[in-house]
């Protein structure tokens, strides 16, 4: 992919080429994704939720990271999803499978033999 085509949203429907700023930007989007997950920890136990755990900020911090500092690229660059990295970080975040149990961090009331909560 080269040159990438948008529609503009006026009447006439006319076409325009993206910049090549917007461009780059656009190519570095998955990669961006797969960071912040391959920095959190296994998709298949903690997926990071887009909509609170990524913003323009973050994608500009790791756009203006040189190709070598972003964990899990390639020497362009590009982050693919690691999962062993992916790992390494849900041990360091305490999430996934290494987060504290739900039973020893809150109280659960007694139940009776019917099994609900005792009064």
């Amino acid at each position: 992919m080269t040159r990438v085509r948008f529609k503009d949203g006026d009447e006439n429907g006319g076409e325009e080429l993206f910049d090549e700023q917007e461009y780059e930007d656009i190519l570095n989007i998955c990669s961006y994704l797969n960071w912040r997950q391959n920095c959190w920890g296994r998709v298949e136990k903690v997926k990071i939720d887009i909509r609170t755990e990524t913003s323009r900020e973050g994608f500009c911090d790791f756009i203006s990271l040189p190709p070598m500092s972003r964990k899990g690229s390639d020497t362009e660059g590009y982050v693919m999803y690691d999962p062993d990295l992916a790992l390494h970080y849900e041990e360091i975040n305490k999430v996934g499978q290494f987060a504290p149990s739900a039973s020893t961090n809150a109280m659960t009331p007694p139940t009776s033999a019917t099994g609900s909560a005792s009064t």
